[in-house]
Order: structure tokens, then C-alpha cells, then sequence
């Protein structure tokens, strides 16, 4: 659900592990992503898989030509979350998003309150993460957000459509 122009809080994504199931099922896997299938099995490949205190692979950068997949396993992992821990918070964002929220928050002074939607989340899924090119910002308060979440045992999954080494003015710490 999205709360009035906000991030996405993935209370229902899907509720049903067989549904999660699918959603793996369906994706095509190839030579060339055998590694983000492995990635996500490590993640979400049983319930104590998805239970450990440090996830195996977090954070995931899913990264590719459009098309080839990156939201389509970003949101079966999501999902297979939110089968496993119906009530752990997770949110789903676009960095264009992320980063207007952002800015908005600064303009309200309501920081804080931003911060808590995405901080206290189990696992935060944020798409498209090339649209933080030069927004400094966006990508300070991104990269905070997931060193907070990660060495609280949390998920972190980013997807963009160009690898992260060939992200131009990308915070070195959202490149890996």
C-alpha cells in the first residue's frame, strides 16, 4: 500500500508462500544471471535462510538492461519476505521517489519522521537507483540508511539499469 504519495509499505504484497514461489518460478534464469538467482536463494531459500541474524548477501544490487529481470526478482524476494515475516516492516521505493521525499521532508522539517519509515524497516527494497546521479543528498541519506539497516540484520535491495561502478557521481558506498 502507499501512503499518500509515500514510499511503498509492503504489508500486502502477497501473503502466501506459494504466491513468493511463483514469482521465483517464473523468472527465466540464464548464464548470464545465475549469479542474482544464487543471490536471491541465499536470501530468501527457507525461512532459516531468511531468519539468520546477518543475511548472507545484503545489500543486493540487482543491476541490467531494462527487461531483463532486476524488479522482477527484487519483488519475489519481497514477497517471499513478506510471506515469512507477515508483520516486519518493508518498504518499496524509487530512488526519484526516495529522494523527493527527501527533499520534501527537508522543506516540513520533518526529517525524522522520514527517517523512521525507512530505518525501522526488516527490509527496504529502493528501484532505479541510477536517478541519484548528482543528488548528494539523496545519496548521503541512502547510504546512512542502509549501513543502519544492514548492521541491524536488515535486507537492503537496489536495482538499476546500469552497473554501479558505471554510475557517475554515485556515493561509493551504494556501488558496493
Amino acid at each position: 500500500t502507499r501512503d499518500n504519495n509515500g514510499p511503498y509499505h509492503l504489508n500486502n504484497v502477497v501473503t502466501l508462500t506459494a504466491e513468493a514461489i511463483l514469482l521465483l518460478a517464473h523468472f527465466i534464469a540464464g548464464p548470464e544471471n545465475q549469479l542474482a538467482v544464487v543471490a536471491v536463494l541465499a536470501t530468501v531459500g527457507s525461512r532459516s535462510v531468511m531468519e539468520a541474524a546477518r543475511p548472507t548477501y545484503s545489500p543486493i544490487f540487482f543491476f541490467g538492461p531494462p527487461g531483463s529481470g532486476k524488479s522482477h526478482l527484487a519483488w519475489a524476494v519481497a514477497s517471499a519476505w513478506k510471506a515469512c515475516f507477515p508483520r516486519e516492516p518493508a518498504v518499496g521505493t524509487t530512488a526519484a521517489e526516495f529522494a523527493q521525499e527527501l527533499a520534501d521532508a527537508l522543506d516540513a522539517q520533518t526529517v525524522d519522521d522520514f527517517r523512521s519509515v525507512y530505518r525501522r524497516a526488516s527490509l527496504l527494497v529502493v528501484e532505479d537507483v541510477e536517478q541519484l546521479e548528482n543528488k548528494a543528498a539523496a545519496q548521503q541519506e541512502l547510504a546512512d540508511t542502509m549501513d543502519i539497516l544492514v548492521d541491524a540484520g536488515g535486507r537492503v535491495i537496489l536495482t538499476s539499469s546500469m552497473g554501479p561502478l558505471e554510475l557517475k557521481g554515485l556515493n561509493p558506498r551504494l556501488q558496493g
